[in-house]
């Protein structure tokens, strides 16, 4: 049988060269001509958190792959990925259960960050004083601390693949609530670009994602490795709006995929 594109989820299902099968409670509820679909195609897109391990222990490629949707997910992976990786990164640890929660005072002077081990944007509290800490000790289990940076400018990188495809600028004293910032796009030209997507490709040849936004910040003249999201379904640039389901098409019809 000839192989294929395959999509779980049904973000592709107006492009021509990609198979949508929509997602089921299980891999046994497709039928056995879709699961021979599955088993032939050359890449299964948007194989969802559920089925991406499964493909992956069978050696089957996926966009985005387990690891990607794993640290989409978990702030935990990423603190001990950058850390595992000795990138430069503002200084955090994880403390796990009472005993440990206890040491925080004595490890970090306030204003520090408080971030729960899920990825989201609503899990990350800035301490300005130790009352603050209180209430957040048994919000989390682990809990992760780290020190509070005033960054010069943040740069986040929309990543496809090993691709760079655009970025955005956060200029200094902006909220820490995601749903406030006010990310402007700039040209992939721009100075501070060009050192990011040096920095960025770098670090893409070492982990194994392959769709992601990455944040880097800048303090003292050293650029950090902030965090990584989930891109989101538009992106904008200087010279308009980047759409990015829509790019992953444009790669299954190129070939690239």
């Amino acid at each position: 049988m000839k192989s294929s594109i395959v999509s779980i989820a049904p973000f592709l299902s107006a492009c021509s060269p990609v198979i949508t099968l929509g997602v089921r409670s299980s891999l046994a509820d497709y039928s056995p001509d879709e699961r021979r679909l599955m088993w032939n195609a050359r890449t299964i897109l948007f194989p969802t958190p559920r089925f991406a391990g499964i493909f992956q222990a069978i050696g089957k490629a996926t966009l985005p792959n387990a690891m990607t949707y794993r640290h989409w997910r978990s702030r935990v992976d990423q603190e001990i990925l950058f850390q595992y990786l000795g990138l430069p990164h503002p200084r955090t640890r994880l403390y796990f259960g009472k005993r440990q929660k206890l040491r925080i005072p004595g490890d970090y002077s306030v204003p520090f960050l408080a971030m729960g081990p899920e990825a989201h944007g609503h899990t990350l509290h800035k301490v300005s004083s130790l009352e603050e800490l209180a209430f957040i000790l048994h919000k989390y289990n682990p809990l992760i601390i780290q020190e509070y940076m005033d960054w010069t400018v943040r740069i986040r990188v929309l990543c496809i693949l090993d691709q760079c495809l655009a970025f955005q600028k956060l200029g200094p004293g902006q909220s820490l609530e995601p749903a406030v910032e006010r990310w402007e796009p700039i040209p992939a030209e721009a100075d501070e670009a060009v050192v990011v997507k040096r920095l960025t490709c770098r670090f893409l040849h070492s982990v194994d994602v392959n769709a992601v936004v990455i944040e880097w910040g800048l303090s003292e003249g050293t650029w950090h490795i902030i965090r990584m999201n989930r891109p989101a379904p538009a992106w904008k640039t200087p010279t308009g709006e980047i759409r990015y389901h829509r790019c992953i098409c444009s790669l299954a019809q190129a070939g690239r995929l």
